[in-house]
């Protein structure tokens, strides 16, 4: 009888593939082997790593694993039950900002297998990638980067409206933190979302969609959350200096939504 991986947590099993239960530890898994040589290997090898981030510094250890693009690493702590699964989620989002080639499995199994998957509002991912928007904004541990900054932010927005999360730092606490473009980008996107952004987004989401022949209830459902996004772009009326470019757009809207 072969030794299978199991593809969730990455134990072992013999003769037949595990199956995870949602939520609990990776001892759960049926018939997981945890005398299987490469399984024991694997959690001696952790421990020292473990043992590494579980100081007064833990985050900031964390902070440095996602700078070195260690995600397996980080994984690896969620699994052994170092970390909490929003902490290992906020890191993990960090390396794959530096390229990480793993980074985006990884947070795909996380919120496949840890107690996000029950994280039904987003609101602990919510909370992640805010968190990840203020680093940004402030240059706090990762590079002072906006667009980053911006991205984390619409996810934040994305997962839940924040205005109805427990923040941390709190929104009056950062602004009070930033200055100029940083500050401004923070008050306006929690004031009133990245529309714009939203609409060039659908538009090329769905171009794509038509372009690889995606089903047509797909390619429906995405034009519709184009639409959605349109019509609060285009609620309001422009100011001078962007009418034009605001007007190419619509065009486009009109162009993709029509389009067979």
């Amino acid at each position: 009888m072969v030794d299978e991986a199991c593809r969730r947590c990455r134990g072992f099993a013999s003769g037949r593939r595990t199956t995870r239960v949602g939520g609990a530890s990776r001892a759960a898994c049926a018939d997981l082997d945890l005398e299987h040589p490469e399984f024991a290997a694997r959690g001696t090898a952790v421990q020292p790593l473990v043992d590494a981030t579980d100081g007064d510094n833990a985050e900031g250890d964390l902070l440095r694993l996602a700078l070195e693009r260690r995600a397996d690493d980080l994984f690896a702590l969620w699994e052994a039950g170092a970390h909490p699964a929003r902490a290992i989620y906020q890191w993990l989002h960090a390396a794959l900002d530096l390229q990480d080639e793993v980074a985006e499995d990884r947070i795909g199994d996380l919120v496949e297998v840890s107690d996000l998957r029950y994280d039904d509002d987003a609101i602990e991912r919510a909370v992640s990638h805010w968190q990840l928007a203020a680093r940004y904004a402030e240059g706090r541990g990762l590079a002072f980067d906006l667009t980053l900054a911006k991205r984390h932010l619409r996810e934040a927005l994305r997962c839940h409206p924040v205005d109805e999360v427990a923040l941390d730092p709190t929104l009056d606490v950062l602004v009070e933190l930033l200055d100029g473009v940083a500050r401004a980008l923070i008050e306006q996107g929690v004031r009133e979302g990245f529309p714009r952004d939203d609409v060039e987004e659908g538009i090329e989401r769905v171009e794509r969609l038509i372009a690889c022949g995606a089903p047509h209830t797909v390619i429906e459902g995405e034009r519709q959350q184009l639409k959605a996004a349109a019509d609060v772009l285009f609620a309001a009326a422009p100011a001078a200096e962007t009418a034009a470019a605001l007007s190419a757009l619509r065009q486009r809207v009109v162009e993709v939504l029509k389009r067979p």
